[in-house]
């Protein structure tokens, strides 16, 4: 859950304060690492999870057959322990079939497409006028009255378009890992302020995602056809969330994604978006009296309500057995791909590093488990969950929890969520490791993926700093397929993340 990712980058004049602790234990360190650099499989489990099941929308049958294929290939590899772990949480199982979109009046233009993820068919194909819903408030709404019915109807307004000057991918340089390392943890006052901003902001999101769900409840009073919106990205790439809703939403989450698979939310209209150029296209032919023309057929499966669940598989610990630590990534994703970078590359760093250490015969001190966690699109659920059930109310302790998000960009470093004694931890096994590209430890916070359970719930819970790349611009779009990884990336996050649980899982202290 990427869509406001929180990064705040704060010079300081101190830097963290450096304590010595217990020496890392780096036995069986040199078997990991070669097995992850020279013996590599993480590519090719990674491009067969997400180019055989392709997208992994929660609940649908997609997700299914890809934590059975995980099961049975953790299983192949002697992991002792796997297992579905219900997440409490019911969701509308969906599977998209097939679909297209083209003007054909004035002129011919096949359109860039991307349905909404939970949305409904169109029941066949659909031949319709274009009509473009201008309205920046409620009272606006009276002019179309009687005028939408069966139409495909435009609901958002155009989105100006720059040219995009910033280069399309990009690597972390000196200034701003230095900039990380000297990150200071916000005083007190100063988180309460932040807190203030962030509840005025939400605020703010609400009321404007309020007045689309408005608009689509209109349109489906006033029985159109179809809803389009803009794909809100550039050169023909769409982010397409989940299907609005006709309900007012609490949070922008309910608005996002939430609603739409959430079975007891009534049924809304079906929606596409379509590429920002194209959007913008029609909306400027409407603008100058120019009758548009669409057609568009939306086929979907629906399977009724299901139960969601993560993935877990552990390899059980000597004699700390009880103490647990923890790798996740979460194995949903939205449907306009196939998942890759959000989040097919954690789910397989995760697997991949379960595997090396299972294989060499290395046995680790305390459990090390792998989360592959479900509906984490939808607000972290899996991995709340599972907190919820092992930690609060069992009997399980967590030493620490590694989460990978954040893209396949390269590990730079690893941010320590306030943790100061985890930071002192982590510039110890930087050290063991002595990879020059890998030496940064930031205390600051980061939001939106399921570490933020964990440092929520007051555990232990820490993501990798990675090298953006063109993450920000295909996450959650069109575009998220197997070409975006760069192979040595994945396979060199892979050791580090194998190390980092290894020396967890040794240690002789605690994170805490």
């Amino acid at each position: 859950m990427k869509n406001i990712i929180l990064l705040i980058f704060v010079l300081a004049a101190l830097s963290v304060t450096r304590a010595q602790t217990a020496p890392v234990d780096t036995s069986g360190l040199g078997r990991i690492k070669y097995e992850a650099l020279n013996n590599p499989k993480a590519i090719k489990t990674l491009s067969y999870l997400c180019n055989v099941f392709g997208p992994r929308l929660m609940w649908s049958p997609e997700y299914n057959k890809a934590a059975v294929w995980i099961e049975s290939s953790l299983k192949e590899w002697n992991i002792p322990d796997v297992y579905f772990e219900d997440i409490n949480r019911k969701g509308k199982s969906w599977s998209l079939k097939k679909y297209h979109a083209s003007v054909i009046e004035p002129y011919s233009m096949n359109l860039i497409v991307n349905p909404k993820c939970w949305s409904p068919g169109t029941q066949g194909t659909i031949k319709s006028e274009a009509v473009y819903f201008k309205a920046s408030k409620t009272e606006e709404f009276e002019k179309y009255r009687g005028k939408l019915k069966g139409k495909i109807v435009l609901i958002s307004d155009p989105i100006p378009q720059r040219m995009a000057m910033r280069p399309m991918v990009s690597r972390f340089n000196d200034d701003t890992l230095n900039a990380l390392s000297n990150y200071t943890i916000p005083t007190k006052e100063e988180k309460l302020l932040a807190e203030e901003q962030e509840k005025k902001n939400n605020k703010l999101y609400v009321e404007y995602f309020s007045f689309f769900s408005k608009k689509v409840a209109f349109c489906k009073e006033e029985g159109a056809a179809l809803i389009l919106d803009a794909g809100a990205r550039q050169y023909g790439t769409n982010i397409a969330w989940g299907n609005i809703s006709a309900v007012m939403p609490n949070d922008i989450f309910d608005y996002l994604i939430k609603y739409a698979g959430d079975p007891d939310i009534p049924e809304s209209l079906p929606q596409m978006v379509v590429s920002t150029e194209q959007y913008n296209t029609i909306i400027d032919m409407l603008s100058e009296n120019i009758q548009v023309m669409i057609e568009t057929n939306l086929e979907v499966e629906k399977n009724g309500a299901a139960d969601g669940f993560n993935v877990i598989a552990e390899i059980p610990g000597t004699d700390l057995k009880d103490e647990i630590v923890m790798l996740g990534g979460h194995l949903d994703s939205y449907t306009s791909a196939n998942g890759v970078v959000d989040n097919g590359t954690g789910v397989v760093a995760c697997i991949e590093a379960l595997r090396i250490i299972k294989s060499l015969g290395i046995q680790p001190r305390r459990t090390i488990r792998i989360a592959l966690w479900g509906a984490e699109e939808e607000g972290l659920v899996g991995s709340k969950y599972h907190i919820d059930k092992h930690f609060k109310n069992g009997n399980e302790k967590l030493c620490a929890y590694f989460n990978m998000d954040f893209g396949v960009g390269r590990f730079r470093g690893i941010y320590a969520e306030e943790n100061v004694r985890a930071a002192s931890v982590f510039k110890d096994w930087i050290s063991a490791l002595n990879d020059e590209k890998f030496k940064t430890v930031c205390l600051s916070i980061v939001k939106n993926s399921d570490q933020e359970s964990f440092y929520d719930a007051g555990l232990p819970g820490f993501a990798f700093i990675q090298d953006p790349l063109d993450y920000m611009r295909i996450y959650h779009t069109n575009m998220d397929y197997l070409d975006r990884v760069p192979q040595d990336d994945l396979n060199q996050n892979v050791y580090i993340l194998s190390a980092f649980a290894w020396f967890a899982a040794n240690m002789k202290t605690n994170l805490q």
